[in-house]
């Protein structure tokens, strides 16, 4: 056996890593997806005018402007402000927030009635 020992160890150490790798992989594909929660955005209104989320979790908000202006979604008490949206467009908005009810609106000029909020408490 002593020539393919050498051979032996090194096969064996290729299949550790793949071994490894593939159990890698595994992990990562069992991983919950990131939640993503759709809010339409009107002249002047959010819809849903209550976006619930989990507390601490990573979530997509898809931002879908179907008025005829621009707007954006500000969370003021987390400094949080969503880049602007203009007619047509949607744009992914990815936050997280702590336990709590967080007042929404839309900061830009003139749009100040344009309110919601964000409901972030404990998964089920």
């Amino acid at each position: 056996m002593g020539p393919l020992l050498p051979f032996l160890r090194y096969s064996r150490a290729i299949l550790q890593v793949t071994v490894l790798g593939l159990a890698g992989l595994a992990i990562n594909a069992c991983a919950a997806p990131t939640p993503e929660v759709v809010v339409l955005m009107t002249d002047f209104a959010f819809d849903p005018q209550v976006i619930t989320i989990q507390r601490a979790q990573k979530t997509i908000l898809k931002l879908e402007n179907k008025g005829t202006e621009s707007h954006n979604l500000s969370i003021p008490r987390q400094n949080i402000t969503s880049p602007e949206v203009k007619p047509g467009q949607t744009l992914s908005f990815e936050l997280a927030l702590p336990q709590g009810e967080f007042p929404i609106l839309c900061s830009l000029p003139g749009h100040e009635q344009m309110t919601g909020k964000v409901s972030s408490a404990r998964g089920k």
